[in-house]
């Protein structure tokens, strides 16, 4: 009669019942427990206090040695609540939650004693028992940004990663309103990151990197303004010229050619004769640059030290033939 009560217990209740950690009289109480299982996490996603409907909720006894088992389980409606019922008065009890969401693992654990009415149980990103990356990116005043992009590579040899771009990132990641942006259970290695985010058609940039072990690495990148180069092409009499050609060198051997062939990159004055680029690995830069109308060609050429902040000059062009 005994064991058709605890059967029928566990049907009722809608709960497993596990015979690992089973005592004679699991259910021979009139006590419970009852509570409200919610949900923390500012890591993965803005959710600060959020219910947590239709989840799996295990109790078990505090006193046991195992860790894994469970004897009851049951589901929370749709606000969250469950309950525990039968359970001995005076009994101390483990309620536990895990879940693995999105490749993230969530998990939750208090101790009652039983009776207990309005037990809260917050689930939040478990720290203990996976790795990865967690990331918080701030502008250059310290304040966290949103819409911040991450590109990780798994190597500094990518060329994306030397370029500062995104081409042959492992990752790309866009931080939330809180500036976090994050990724886990990945491999134990290093990291490399470019960051970057336009602000009023600046682009501010970081690079940076870390090592990811066995447990979740908390970092934060701080986005600085950019460094570059930039021109303003003008003719002998002082007037901007759009539409011209800068091919800007690395090598001076390359440079010296009269020729754009080679080229680092190359870049093209707007409607007021402006041409910028951002973020350059600091080095000395070659710059030639040639602008036609009809027949006629006019060239300039220049020298620029690239650091760490923006420089500024001016090209003025000669008529070549």
């Amino acid at each position: 009669m005994k064991l058709l009560f605890i059967l029928t217990s566990c049907v009722l209740l809608f709960s497993v019942c596990n015979k690992d950690q089973m005592p004679n009289d699991y259910l021979a109480g009139d006590e419970y427990v009852r509570g409200r299982l919610f949900l923390l996490d500012t890591f993965t996603q803005q959710a600060v206090g959020q219910p947590l409907a239709k989840k799996k909720v295990t109790i078990s006894l505090a006193s046991a040695t195992d860790t894994v088992n469970y004897f009851l389980s049951t589901e929370t409606d749709d606000n969250g609540y469950f309950v525990f019922q039968n359970l001995k008065k005076d009994t101390n009890y483990i309620v536990r939650y895990q879940e693995t969401v999105g490749g993230v693992i969530y998990s939750a654990r208090r101790t009652v004693t039983a009776p207990f009415d309005t037990l809260r149980i917050t689930a939040e990103v478990a720290q203990g028992s996976q790795n990865g990356l967690q990331l918080t990116v701030l502008d250059p005043s310290g304040a966290v940004v949103k819409g911040a992009k991450v590109c990780v590579f798994n190597s500094a040899s990518i060329a994306g990663y030397n370029t500062n771009g995104c081409d042959g990132n492992t990752y790309e990641l866009t931080t939330d309103i809180a500036g976090h942006a994050s990724k886990y259970a990945i491999p134990q290695q290093k990291y490399y990151f470019n960051a970057k985010l336009e602000v009023n058609g600046i682009p501010l940039f970081a690079k940076d990197s870390v090592v990811v072990g066995s447990s979740i690495k908390f970092h934060t990148i701080q986005l600085k303004n950019p460094n570059g180069m930039q021109f303003t092409v003008m003719d002998s009499l002082g007037t901007r010229l759009p539409n011209a050609s800068l091919c800007v060198f690395t090598s001076l051997a390359l440079f010296q050619r009269d020729t754009c062939e080679g080229r680092s990159f190359q870049l093209t004055s707007s409607a007021n004769g402006s041409a910028i680029q951002y973020n350059l690995p600091p080095s000395r830069y070659y710059i030639y640059c040639t602008y036609q109308t009809g027949s006629f060609i006019w060239v300039a050429r220049d020298t620029m030290d690239i650091g760490s902040q923006l420089s500024h000059d001016t090209l003025y062009l000669r008529k070549k033939y």
